[in-house]
Protein backbone atom coordinates (compact mmCIF):
# COMPACT_ATOMS: atom_id res chain seq x y z
CA UNK A 1 0.00 0.00 0.00
CA UNK A 2 1.15 3.68 -1.06
CA UNK A 3 2.08 5.83 2.40
CA UNK A 4 -0.32 8.18 2.79
CA UNK A 5 0.80 11.68 1.22
CA UNK A 6 2.10 14.11 4.03
CA UNK A 7 -0.29 17.11 2.84
CA UNK A 8 -3.56 14.76 3.25
CA UNK A 9 -2.23 13.44 6.86
CA UNK A 10 -2.37 17.06 7.96
CA UNK A 11 -5.47 18.12 6.08
CA UNK A 12 -7.10 15.17 7.97
CA UNK A 13 -5.22 16.12 11.41
CA UNK A 14 -7.03 19.63 10.35
CA UNK A 15 -10.50 18.91 10.07
CA UNK A 16 -9.87 16.68 12.98
CA UNK A 17 -8.84 19.22 15.03
CA UNK A 18 -10.71 22.08 14.36
CA UNK A 19 -13.66 21.64 11.96
CA UNK A 20 -15.51 18.80 13.41
CA UNK A 21 -17.96 18.39 10.21
CA UNK A 22 -19.54 21.73 11.76
CA UNK A 23 -21.30 23.70 8.94
CA UNK A 24 -21.55 27.76 8.59
CA UNK A 25 -19.77 30.38 8.12
CA UNK A 26 -16.75 32.70 10.14
CA UNK A 27 -14.45 30.95 12.80
CA UNK A 28 -10.84 31.52 11.48
CA UNK A 29 -8.54 28.94 11.96
CA UNK A 30 -4.71 29.14 12.96
CA UNK A 31 -2.34 31.38 10.73
CA UNK A 32 -0.42 29.41 7.77
CA UNK A 33 2.64 29.92 10.50
CA UNK A 34 0.89 28.66 13.44
CA UNK A 35 -0.11 25.64 11.42
CA UNK A 36 3.73 25.31 10.36
CA UNK A 37 4.60 25.41 14.18
CA UNK A 38 1.53 22.99 15.53
CA UNK A 39 2.83 20.44 12.83
CA UNK A 40 6.03 20.24 12.01
CA UNK A 41 5.63 20.92 8.13
CA UNK A 42 6.35 23.45 5.68
CA UNK A 43 4.55 26.01 4.17
CA UNK A 44 3.44 24.07 1.13
CA UNK A 45 2.22 20.99 2.61
CA UNK A 46 0.11 23.32 4.92
CA UNK A 47 -0.98 25.55 1.84
CA UNK A 48 -1.84 22.06 -0.19
CA UNK A 49 -4.06 20.44 3.25
CA UNK A 50 -5.53 23.69 3.26
CA UNK A 51 -6.30 23.77 -0.39
CA UNK A 52 -7.66 20.26 0.07
CA UNK A 53 -10.19 21.28 2.68
CA UNK A 54 -11.27 24.00 0.64
CA UNK A 55 -12.19 21.95 -1.86
CA UNK A 56 -14.20 19.95 0.10
CA UNK A 57 -16.29 23.07 1.05
CA UNK A 58 -14.67 23.07 5.16
CA UNK A 59 -12.54 25.96 4.51
CA UNK A 60 -13.15 29.31 2.72
CA UNK A 61 -10.12 31.47 1.70
CA UNK A 62 -10.51 35.34 2.48
CA UNK A 63 -7.50 37.74 0.66
CA UNK A 64 -5.35 38.90 3.55
CA UNK A 65 -7.01 37.54 6.30
CA UNK A 66 -6.23 33.31 5.92
CA UNK A 67 -8.61 30.60 6.44
CA UNK A 68 -12.15 30.28 7.93
CA UNK A 69 -13.42 27.16 9.52
CA UNK A 70 -16.86 26.28 9.25
CA UNK A 71 -19.20 27.17 12.33
CA UNK A 72 -22.58 28.12 12.76
CA UNK A 73 -22.58 28.25 16.13
CA UNK A 74 -19.74 30.89 16.53
CA UNK A 75 -19.22 33.60 14.48
CA UNK A 76 -15.83 35.17 14.05
CA UNK A 77 -14.99 38.30 16.03
CA UNK A 78 -15.38 41.61 14.29
CA UNK A 79 -11.89 42.63 12.40
CA UNK A 80 -9.45 44.11 15.11
CA UNK A 81 -11.33 42.83 18.06
CA UNK A 82 -9.98 38.98 17.69
CA UNK A 83 -10.33 37.68 21.24
CA UNK A 84 -6.90 36.15 22.11
CA UNK A 85 -5.65 33.89 24.60
CA UNK A 86 -1.72 32.34 24.90
CA UNK A 87 -0.06 29.26 25.35
CA UNK A 88 3.66 28.78 26.95
CA UNK A 89 5.17 25.61 26.12
CA UNK A 90 8.72 24.59 27.49
CA UNK A 91 10.25 23.45 24.13
CA UNK A 92 8.38 24.65 20.82
CA UNK A 93 7.83 22.16 18.23
CA UNK A 94 8.24 18.73 20.82
CA UNK A 95 5.54 16.09 20.24
CA UNK A 96 3.80 16.76 23.92
CA UNK A 97 3.65 20.64 22.88
CA UNK A 98 2.13 20.22 19.48
CA UNK A 99 -0.95 18.07 21.27
CA UNK A 100 -1.21 20.21 24.39
CA UNK A 101 -1.53 23.16 21.39
CA UNK A 102 -3.89 21.37 19.38
CA UNK A 103 -6.28 20.68 21.90
CA UNK A 104 -5.86 24.20 23.07
CA UNK A 105 -6.78 25.44 19.51
CA UNK A 106 -9.71 23.66 19.05
CA UNK A 107 -11.10 24.56 22.59
CA UNK A 108 -10.28 28.39 21.68
CA UNK A 109 -11.74 28.04 17.84
CA UNK A 110 -15.14 25.92 19.27
CA UNK A 111 -15.82 29.75 21.63
CA UNK A 112 -14.68 32.20 19.19
CA UNK A 113 -11.03 32.46 20.56
CA UNK A 114 -7.64 32.29 18.89
CA UNK A 115 -4.85 30.79 20.23
CA UNK A 116 -0.88 31.85 20.15
CA UNK A 117 1.80 29.87 21.27
CA UNK A 118 5.30 31.04 22.97
CA UNK A 119 8.19 29.55 23.89
CA UNK A 120 9.98 29.81 27.37
CA UNK A 121 13.50 28.65 25.95
CA UNK A 122 13.37 26.22 29.09
CA UNK A 123 14.57 28.92 31.56
CA UNK A 124 12.31 30.51 33.94
CA UNK A 125 12.83 33.86 32.91
CA UNK A 126 12.14 32.72 29.17
CA UNK A 127 9.12 31.60 30.70
CA UNK A 128 8.01 34.85 32.18
CA UNK A 129 9.04 36.94 29.67
CA UNK A 130 7.26 34.65 26.83
CA UNK A 131 4.06 35.25 28.98
CA UNK A 132 4.48 38.79 28.73
CA UNK A 133 5.05 38.85 25.52
CA UNK A 134 1.73 36.83 24.63
CA UNK A 135 0.17 39.17 27.05
CA UNK A 136 1.11 42.14 24.96
CA UNK A 137 -0.03 40.91 21.80
CA UNK A 138 -3.55 40.80 23.76
CA UNK A 139 -3.68 37.44 25.39
CA UNK A 140 -6.77 37.91 27.29
CA UNK A 141 -5.40 35.02 29.46
CA UNK A 142 -2.68 32.13 29.50
CA UNK A 143 -2.02 28.47 29.53
CA UNK A 144 1.34 27.75 30.80
CA UNK A 145 3.39 24.14 31.11
CA UNK A 146 6.52 25.23 33.75
CA UNK A 147 9.78 24.36 32.71
CA UNK A 148 11.67 22.36 34.91
CA UNK A 149 12.96 24.32 38.21
CA UNK A 150 15.99 23.67 40.68
CA UNK A 151 15.09 24.33 44.22
CA UNK A 152 16.94 27.30 44.25
CA UNK A 153 14.67 28.87 41.30
CA UNK A 154 11.36 27.71 42.97
CA UNK A 155 11.72 30.06 46.27
CA UNK A 156 11.43 33.11 44.14
CA UNK A 157 8.43 31.14 41.70
CA UNK A 158 6.89 34.14 39.60
CA UNK A 159 4.33 31.64 38.89
CA UNK A 160 3.82 31.31 42.90
CA UNK A 161 3.33 35.03 43.41
CA UNK A 162 0.17 35.74 40.77
CA UNK A 163 1.76 38.76 39.05
CA UNK A 164 0.84 38.15 35.63
CA UNK A 165 -2.15 39.98 35.51
CA UNK A 166 -4.39 37.86 33.54
CA UNK A 167 -5.64 34.84 34.64
CA UNK A 168 -3.44 31.39 34.34
CA UNK A 169 -3.97 28.01 34.23
CA UNK A 170 -1.08 25.64 34.49
CA UNK A 171 -1.02 22.13 32.62
CA UNK A 172 1.72 19.16 33.17
CA UNK A 173 4.02 20.69 35.35
CA UNK A 174 2.70 22.49 37.54
CA UNK A 175 4.07 22.57 41.47
CA UNK A 176 2.29 22.79 44.66
CA UNK A 177 3.76 25.79 45.33
CA UNK A 178 2.39 27.52 42.42
CA UNK A 179 -1.52 26.63 43.60
CA UNK A 180 -4.50 28.17 41.43
CA UNK A 181 -5.72 26.41 38.30
CA UNK A 182 -3.58 23.61 37.54
CA UNK A 183 -4.22 20.23 34.62
CA UNK A 184 -2.36 17.36 35.67
CA UNK A 185 -1.80 13.88 34.88
CA UNK A 186 -2.28 11.33 37.83
CA UNK A 187 1.49 10.70 38.07
CA UNK A 188 1.50 9.13 41.00
CA UNK A 189 -0.64 6.75 40.18
CA UNK A 190 0.50 6.32 36.99
CA UNK A 191 4.26 5.40 38.58
CA UNK A 192 2.55 3.05 41.22
CA UNK A 193 0.90 1.11 38.26
CA UNK A 194 4.21 0.93 35.98
CA UNK A 195 5.85 -0.87 38.72
CA UNK A 196 3.40 -3.13 39.97
CA UNK A 197 3.29 -4.32 36.47
CA UNK A 198 7.02 -4.78 36.64
CA UNK A 199 6.73 -6.17 40.06
CA UNK A 200 3.85 -8.81 38.83
CA UNK A 201 6.32 -10.31 36.23
CA UNK A 202 8.76 -10.77 38.51
CA UNK A 203 10.86 -8.52 38.16
CA UNK A 204 12.66 -7.61 41.14
CA UNK A 205 15.92 -5.48 40.25
CA UNK A 206 14.43 -2.38 38.42
CA UNK A 207 16.61 0.34 37.50
CA UNK A 208 14.67 3.36 37.87
CA UNK A 209 16.47 6.47 35.26
CA UNK A 210 15.23 10.00 36.95
CA UNK A 211 16.43 13.67 37.55
CA UNK A 212 18.90 14.48 40.30
CA UNK A 213 17.60 15.49 43.76
CA UNK A 214 18.45 19.20 43.04
CA UNK A 215 15.52 19.52 40.17
CA UNK A 216 12.13 20.26 40.30
CA UNK A 217 10.58 17.75 38.23
CA UNK A 218 6.95 17.28 39.73
CA UNK A 219 5.75 14.76 37.15
CA UNK A 220 9.01 12.84 37.71
CA UNK A 221 8.62 12.80 41.63
CA UNK A 222 5.67 11.98 41.40
CA UNK A 223 6.02 8.97 39.75
CA UNK A 224 9.42 8.46 42.36
CA UNK A 225 6.34 7.94 44.90
CA UNK A 226 4.44 6.13 43.19
CA UNK A 227 7.27 3.14 42.65
CA UNK A 228 7.53 3.50 46.45
CA UNK A 229 4.21 2.56 47.03
CA UNK A 230 4.45 0.16 44.56
CA UNK A 231 7.89 -1.82 46.10
CA UNK A 232 5.61 -1.35 49.43
CA UNK A 233 2.43 -2.61 48.86
CA UNK A 234 4.29 -6.12 47.15
CA UNK A 235 6.99 -6.43 49.60
CA UNK A 236 9.97 -5.34 47.69
CA UNK A 237 12.50 -2.88 47.91
CA UNK A 238 13.92 -0.19 45.79
CA UNK A 239 17.98 -0.66 45.82
CA UNK A 240 19.12 2.77 45.80
CA UNK A 241 22.24 1.58 43.54
CA UNK A 242 19.38 0.96 41.05
CA UNK A 243 17.87 4.65 40.89
CA UNK A 244 20.30 7.17 38.91
CA UNK A 245 19.28 10.50 38.60
CA UNK A 246 20.70 13.03 36.61
CA UNK A 247 20.38 17.16 36.08
CA UNK A 248 17.75 17.75 33.63
CA UNK A 249 18.79 18.55 30.15
CA UNK A 250 21.82 16.05 30.69
CA UNK A 251 19.30 13.46 31.32
CA UNK A 252 19.99 11.91 27.74
CA UNK A 253 23.79 11.94 27.18
CA UNK A 254 24.36 10.46 30.61
CA UNK A 255 22.40 6.84 29.62
CA UNK A 256 25.92 5.61 29.14
CA UNK A 257 26.97 6.31 32.30
CA UNK A 258 24.00 4.55 34.13
CA UNK A 259 23.99 1.47 32.17
CA UNK A 260 27.60 1.13 32.73
CA UNK A 261 26.87 1.76 36.92
CA UNK A 262 23.92 -1.01 36.34
CA UNK A 263 25.52 -3.76 34.26
CA UNK A 264 28.52 -4.09 36.53
CA UNK A 265 26.58 -4.51 39.81
CA UNK A 266 26.77 -8.44 40.94
CA UNK A 267 22.99 -8.23 40.13
CA UNK A 268 22.01 -5.91 37.45
CA UNK A 269 18.17 -4.92 36.40
CA UNK A 270 16.11 -7.07 34.29
CA UNK A 271 14.12 -4.10 33.92
CA UNK A 272 14.80 -0.38 33.32
CA UNK A 273 12.60 2.38 33.79
CA UNK A 274 13.03 5.43 31.94
CA UNK A 275 12.00 8.77 32.21
CA UNK A 276 10.28 9.14 29.25
CA UNK A 277 9.95 7.70 25.48
CA UNK A 278 13.02 9.33 23.60
CA UNK A 279 15.26 8.30 26.81
CA UNK A 280 14.02 4.76 26.75
CA UNK A 281 14.48 4.30 22.83
CA UNK A 282 18.50 5.62 23.68
CA UNK A 283 18.72 3.07 26.61
CA UNK A 284 17.40 0.18 24.41
CA UNK A 285 19.93 1.62 21.41
CA UNK A 286 23.08 1.30 24.55
CA UNK A 287 21.87 -2.26 25.72
CA UNK A 288 22.05 -3.55 21.88
CA UNK A 289 25.15 -2.05 21.44
CA UNK A 290 26.23 -3.77 24.64
CA UNK A 291 24.76 -7.09 23.21
CA UNK A 292 22.18 -6.95 25.77
CA UNK A 293 19.22 -8.10 23.84
CA UNK A 294 16.16 -6.38 24.95
CA UNK A 295 13.35 -7.34 26.31
CA UNK A 296 14.85 -10.53 26.43
CA UNK A 297 17.50 -10.24 29.34
CA UNK A 298 16.24 -6.50 30.13
CA UNK A 299 13.03 -4.70 29.77
CA UNK A 300 12.83 -1.35 28.82
CA UNK A 301 9.30 1.06 30.05
CA UNK A 302 9.05 4.56 28.96
CA UNK A 303 6.67 7.21 29.48
CA UNK A 304 3.94 9.76 27.33
CA UNK A 305 3.82 7.23 23.81
CA UNK A 306 5.83 9.40 21.54
CA UNK A 307 5.88 9.26 17.62
CA UNK A 308 9.20 8.11 17.71
CA UNK A 309 8.40 4.86 20.22
CA UNK A 310 5.02 4.41 18.05
CA UNK A 311 7.50 3.47 14.87
CA UNK A 312 10.41 1.63 17.23
CA UNK A 313 11.20 -1.86 16.76
CA UNK A 314 11.73 -4.05 19.43
CA UNK A 315 8.89 -1.73 20.79
CA UNK A 316 8.59 -0.86 24.09
CA UNK A 317 5.70 -0.51 26.99
CA UNK A 318 4.95 2.72 27.56
CA UNK A 319 2.11 5.25 28.67
CA UNK A 320 -0.86 7.09 27.18
CA UNK A 321 -1.57 10.54 28.06
CA UNK A 322 -3.98 12.45 26.27
CA UNK A 323 -2.07 15.65 25.80
CA UNK A 324 -5.08 17.09 22.89
CA UNK A 325 -7.56 16.65 26.22
CA UNK A 326 -5.30 17.93 28.61
CA UNK A 327 -5.48 20.87 26.67
CA UNK A 328 -8.83 21.23 25.91
CA UNK A 329 -9.92 20.81 29.34
CA UNK A 330 -7.31 23.43 30.69
CA UNK A 331 -8.66 25.92 27.52
CA UNK A 332 -12.24 25.23 28.99
CA UNK A 333 -11.27 25.81 32.05
CA UNK A 334 -9.11 29.14 31.47
CA UNK A 335 -12.28 30.71 28.52
CA UNK A 336 -15.03 29.89 31.74
CA UNK A 337 -13.15 31.33 33.85
CA UNK A 338 -12.92 34.95 32.13
CA UNK A 339 -16.37 34.64 31.12
CA UNK A 340 -17.06 33.76 35.30
CA UNK A 341 -14.86 36.44 36.62
CA UNK A 342 -12.70 34.02 38.67
CA UNK A 343 -10.69 30.75 38.30
CA UNK A 344 -11.24 27.65 40.59
CA UNK A 345 -8.40 26.85 42.77
CA UNK A 346 -8.49 23.76 42.14
CA UNK A 347 -5.52 21.14 40.74
CA UNK A 348 -8.01 18.51 37.97
CA UNK A 349 -6.47 15.53 37.59
CA UNK A 350 -6.35 13.07 34.63
CA UNK A 351 -5.89 9.50 34.73
CA UNK A 352 -3.27 7.86 32.36
CA UNK A 353 -3.60 4.05 30.98
CA UNK A 354 -0.46 1.95 30.61
CA UNK A 355 0.02 1.06 26.56
CA UNK A 356 1.12 -2.39 25.60
CA UNK A 357 2.36 -2.13 22.10
CA UNK A 358 2.93 -5.18 19.69
CA UNK A 359 4.02 -4.84 16.47
CA UNK A 360 0.56 -5.10 14.62
CA UNK A 361 -1.21 -2.34 16.93
CA UNK A 362 -2.06 0.12 15.05
CA UNK A 363 -1.53 4.05 16.36
CA UNK A 364 -5.52 5.00 16.09
CA UNK A 365 -6.08 2.39 18.16
CA UNK A 366 -3.95 3.35 21.25
CA UNK A 367 -6.04 6.78 22.10
CA UNK A 368 -7.70 6.53 25.18
CA UNK A 369 -9.83 9.09 26.91
CA UNK A 370 -8.60 10.53 30.37
CA UNK A 371 -10.83 11.36 33.23
CA UNK A 372 -11.02 13.87 36.15
CA UNK A 373 -10.30 12.24 39.48
CA UNK A 374 -9.28 13.21 42.73
CA UNK A 375 -5.48 11.57 43.58
CA UNK A 376 -5.35 8.37 44.83
CA UNK A 377 -8.85 7.41 43.79
CA UNK A 378 -9.13 4.09 42.22
CA UNK A 379 -7.19 1.25 41.26
CA UNK A 380 -4.93 1.71 38.23
CA UNK A 381 -5.80 1.13 34.79
CA UNK A 382 -4.21 -1.12 31.55
CA UNK A 383 -3.67 -4.05 31.20
CA UNK A 384 0.36 -5.49 31.96
CA UNK A 385 3.19 -4.04 30.51
CA UNK A 386 4.49 -6.55 28.03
Amino acid sequence: MAPVPLYERIRDRIRSDFLNGQSGDGVRLPAERELQALYGASRPTIAKALAALSAEGLVNKSQGRGSFAISRDDPEPAQGCIRRIGYVASIAGADLIQRTFAGICRAAWRRGFRAQLGASQNTVRGEREAALDLIDSGARGLIIGPCFRTVGEAEADHLATGDLGVPVVLVDTGLPIHGGTQVVFDNRRLGRSVYASLLARGHRRIGIYTCASSWLHWPLLERMRGYRDAAGEYGAEIDPDLVFGVPLGEDREAIPAALDHWLALREPPTAIIAMEDRAALDVVDSLQHRGVHVPDDIRVVGFDNLDAARRFRPAIATTNPDFVWMGETACDLLLDGLQEGRLPQQVYVLDVPLLSRRASDHPAAQRAGARALTPGDGEPTGALLP
